[in-house]
């Protein structure tokens, strides 16, 4: 398969095992500066007759550590073709969250309505790389008033 591409193998993908609404969260391995996701929606090959793919989708994050706030604007997911060579077709934003560690996504509703189950293929965040300073010049105690160009 090439990349960025998903195929129509069931067992690889993520699909809810109790009825909507459902939730899936990721946590990081640390706080990033979140840009964007790519969703490649649920993509078995009955996907086209079934629906189990997620339609509508809250996304939320604890933007204080602690409490859930959930994004604004968040578009409808698009339904997968079922096809061996799905691209994703869902960019979302995820409006720039600063040092984000965990961010959810509660399933809503699904593309077929028949059963009560929902899934994804995959998802991938974006984020900004962040850069941090290290070394300073003049080294700290070495006295001086020196900048360095990045």
């Amino acid at each position: 398969m090439r990349s960025d591409q998903h195929g129509v193998d069931a067992p690889t993908m993520w699909t809810s095992t109790n009825a909507m609404p459902v939730w899936i969260q990721y946590e990081f391995d640390k706080a990033y500066v979140l840009d964007a996701m790519k969703v490649w929606n649920s993509n078995q090959i009955i996907e086209p007759f079934v629906g189990f793919g997620a339609r509508q989708v809250a996304m939320s994050t604890p933007l204080d550590g602690v409490a859930w706030t959930q994004l604004e604007g968040v578009p409808e997911f698009a339904r997968a073709p079922g096809a061996p060579t799905y691209a994703a077709n869902h960019d979302g934003q995820t409006s720039g969250r600063h040092g984000q560690v965990t961010f959810k996504l509660n399933m809503l509703s699904n593309w077929g309505g028949v059963t009560p189950q929902v899934g994804l293929s995959e998802v991938r965040f974006l984020a900004v790389p962040v850069l941090s300073a290290w070394a300073p010049v003049p080294p700290s105690g070495a006295g001086g008033h020196r900048r360095r160009q990045l």
